[in-house]
């Protein structure tokens, strides 16, 4: 006897459909009724997908009322590139401040320290003869913030540094690309003992 094709589509697409509202319908106490699966199967297959969407924007805005994971602050702008003829780069601090920190292993990315990025171009011997100045600045003499330069990331060799205590208002230090090689260098900023989001350190880097 041959098959009934018809019938053979209908039975597979209500299996089907039975599957997939299971597994995307709305649940009482962790069980879908076979109610609500008759129902959903009876309906057209627009108005099923009609259905559907509504489900998939409504599990979208449920997600959306999740907590975003802590994204560390970087400065800001949090890069620039210099040259062995400039031109100077500037930056202002983004961490929240308030927290002492006593150094770069305790502090806390975008809390009490922040990162710029500052990429140097050219080659070691572009910058023979030549240095570049890194310094930070800002107007409280009792705030203290502490200066960082790394190679390459701050897991990397520190190059530079100042961390003098208060009073005071700036803190300064110089890399030597013709030494130290060109590429990437990071200066990591550690807020020692600030009051929280009034005295942002703004930073400079020039040759």
């Amino acid at each position: 006897m041959t098959p009934n094709l018809s019938s053979l589509f209908k039975g597979a697409q209500s299996e089907l459909c039975t599957r997939l509202f299971q597994q995307t319908a709305i649940r009482e106490t962790g069980r879908t009724t076979g109610a609500k699966v008759s129902a959903f199967c009876s309906l057209s297959l627009a108005a099923r997908r009609a259905l559907s969407a509504v489900m998939l924007v409504s599990l979208l805005c449920s997600l959306a009322w999740l907590p975003l994971p802590f994204v560390a602050q970087a400065a800001d702008p949090p890069a620039g590139t210099i040259s062995p003829v400039g031109p100077t780069q500037t930056w202002t601090g983004t961490a929240t401040g308030g927290a002492p920190s006593a150094n770069e292993g305790t502090c806390v990315e975008g809390v009490n320290c922040d990162t710029y990025t500052l990429n140097v171009s050219g080659t070691p011997s572009d910058w023979t003869g030549k240095v570049i100045s890194i310094k930070i600045e800002w107007t409280n003499p009792a705030n203290d913030y502490d200066l960082y330069v790394h190679k390459d990331s701050n897991a990397g060799p520190v190059v530079g540094q100042s961390a003098d205590g208060a009073p005071d208002t700036d803190e300064s230090t110089a890399i030597s690309p013709s030494s130290t090689g060109t590429g990437v260098y990071t200066v990591h900023v550690v807020y020692f003992s600030v009051t929280p989001l009034v005295d942002q350190y703004r930073g400079t880097a020039s040759v």
